[in-house]
Parts: structure tokens; C-alpha cells; sequence
């Protein structure tokens, strides 16, 4: 503690933190670089971050001097305290004790009620000051050099009992709030990538009805573009697969027929689930009328029929399923 703020507090009947007090702050414990009167508001707000050394006064402290039995080092402040409950008309825990140790098993104890140094400090954590160091001015000796300036001692630190028994929302406050920040930063930042996505799935949905539509604008009302998709394939897919397997027997059944034909067949071509046969300019398109009517009403039966154009040369018969 290279700097900290020596506060000389008044009685604690009449303390507010708008109480004048007489202050000093202290440069590596010994050296005082500004002191002078202040309320403890005006001084948490200059010195918020500085470690506040409170001087307890001693008409709100006890000081005796006790004597117990030779026992171990561990096992004293359990003897002190033994001693101290049968002096307090009240319980122990309603006080805060120090000690120091004097010649012959004796010891130099001070203590003082818990409640207002309570409410002092939940003041001082409200104004913004966390670090609160307190020890009673009756066992405190001053500096040499600087008579107004009390030396530190740790084993007489009051404000550890009283950091003790804070309530843990009290002490968890500033980790909590953090925590809470950090929260409230990811929430944001995990709305904000939730929003983006959404906006990029709506544009994803968007060109896949698109697509779907382009691809296959017999559908009426796209909803489900990837299903809908998948249904147009596997429909295409079996008809694709029952004209592959239809031309074979198609071809074989109408070899019988165009038998008579081959002399004069220029080309054959299947397209679009018709078969196409060119036949040689200048050819007997009497001969062709003859046969087709022979084969009308058989490829009737099967849904079959021939188109052509009686005058087109060279002449182009189809064989295409019937219209309905």
C-alpha cells in the first residue's frame, strides 16, 4: 500500500457521508503530500481509487488490557475472544476486536460496535470506494517524522471482519456487474449473426423459388423449393425411364410395318417421344397412304398414330402417342 488516504473519523453517533473529516494522503506510508478537511463524498469522489485508511475515534472504542494462560500462538485469539464474552453484554459477534500482544501473556484489546462501521462502509462501496482499511486510534502509534500521521498495522485491521461478513451480493457487485456487461455484449452480438443469417436464408429461399420456377413453370405455387425440386426430378426421372424403355419395343414392333419402306428410308430419329422416319425424295407416297392404313387401327390400340404431310418431299412420318 505505496499510497493511501488517512481518514481521522469523528464519532460515529453523528457520521454521514456528508460529515466533514480531517483527511491525509500518505506517500509510502510515512511522507504526507496534501491533507485538510473534506466530506467523505467530496473524497470518494477525488479519490475513488486510493485505499481509505479509517482512524476509528476513541470514544467509539473500548481499550483494556487482558491477560490469559500461556497457550500456543494459534490458540490465542480463541482464548481472547473466551475472555472478551465475558466482559460484552452482548454477543461477540454484534462487535469487531483487536489486539496486540504486551509482555507476560498480556494484551492490549480494543473493540467496538459492528453496526455502524457496517453502514459506514456499505456508504463508502455505494460512492464508488471498494478498498476500506479500519483500525481504532487508541492502539494505532504515529510516525516519528509526521505525529498526525498513524502507522498502519495490520494485525489491528477491523475492516477484514466486517469484509467477512458483507453480504455476498455486496461483494460480488462489481464481478457481477462485469459479468453482466459481458452478457449483454455476447446477447447482442449473437442477435446481430441471427439477424444476418435469417436475411441470408430469406435470399437463399428467394433464388430457389426462382430456379424452381424458371426450371419448372408448370408448378403453380412454389412453397417447398428443395421438395417441390426433388418431386419434378423424380417425375422426369420415371418418364425418362419409360420412354427408354418404350422405344426398344416401339422400334421392334414397327420393324413389321416399315418393312416394305426400307428401300426408301433415308433417316430414322427419336425425339421428344416421337419417332421421326425421312424417307427418299421422289418417293411412292401411294404405297406410304396404303400402308399406313393398314397399320391405323392396330397403333390406335397401343396409342400410337402416324402424322405426316402427304405433300412434303422428302416425306417425314411421325410416330408420336395420340393426342387427346
Amino acid at each position: 500500500m505505496r499510497t493511501h488516504l488517512q481518514i481521522l473519523l469523528p464519532e460515529l453517533e453523528h457520521l454521514t457521508v456528508e460529515s466533514e473529516v480531517t483527511f491525509a494522503l500518505i506517500y509510502k506510508r510515512e511522507h504526507i503530500t496534501r491533507q485538510g478537511n473534506a466530506t467523505l463524498r467530496q473524497l470518494a469522489q477525488q479519490f475513488a481509487t486510493v485505499p481509505f485508511l479509517l482512524m476509528v475515534h476513541t470514544l467509539d472504542t473500548v481499550h483494556t488490557t487482558i491477560r490469559i494462560p500461556p497457550v500456543k500462538k494459534a490458540q490465542q485469539a480463541m482464548a481472547i475472544q473466551s475472555r472478551l464474552q465475558q466482559m460484552l453484554l452482548a454477543p461477540l459477534q454484534q462487535h469487531l476486536f483487536c489486539y496486540e500482544p504486551l509482555p507476560d501473556h498480556a494484551f492490549s484489546v480494543a473493540w467496538t460496535e459492528r453496526a455502524p462501521l457496517q453502514t459506514l462502509l456499505h456508504s463508502l462501496h455505494t460512492l464508488g470506494v471498494n478498498r476500506v482499511l479500519m483500525q481504532p486510534v487508541c492502539l494505532s502509534k504515529t510516525q516519528t517524522n509526521a505525529p498526525t500521521c498513524y502507522v498502519w498495522n495490520k494485525a489491528l485491521e477491523l475492516g477484514t471482519q466486517l469484509q467477512h461478513h458483507t453480504p455476498l451480493e455486496k461483494r460480488l457487485r462489481r464481478p457481477l456487474s462485469w459479468a453482466l456487461i459481458a452478457l449483454a455484449m455476447l446477447v447482442a452480438a449473437l442477435y446481430t449473426h441471427t439477424r444476418q443469417q435469417r436475411d441470408e436464408l430469406q435470399q437463399l429461399q428467394a433464388l430457389a423459388q426462382q430456379a424452381v420456377s424458371d426450371r419448372w413453370p408448370q408448378l403453380p405455387v412454389v412453397i417447398a423449393p428443395l421438395k417441390q425440386a426433388q418431386q419434378a426430378l423424380q417425375s422426369a426421372g420415371q418418364a425418362d425411364q419409360s420412354v427408354a424403355l418404350r422405344l426398344p419395343a416401339l422400334l421392334q414392333q414397327s420393324a413389321q410395318w416399315l418393312q416394305p419402306l426400307a428401300p426408301a428410308v433415308q433417316s430414322i430419329g427419336w425425339d421428344n417421344h416421337t419417332l421421326r422416319i425421312t424417307l427418299q425424295p421422289d418417293s411412292n407416297t401411294q404405297s406410304v397412304d396404303s400402308l399406313l392404313d393398314q397399320t391405323h387401327t392396330q397403333l390406335q390400340a397401343q396409342g400410337l398414330q402416324w402424322l405426316y404431310e402427304p405433300k412434303k418431299d422428302p416425306l417425314v412420318l411421325q410416330l408420336q402417342p395420340l393426342t387427346p
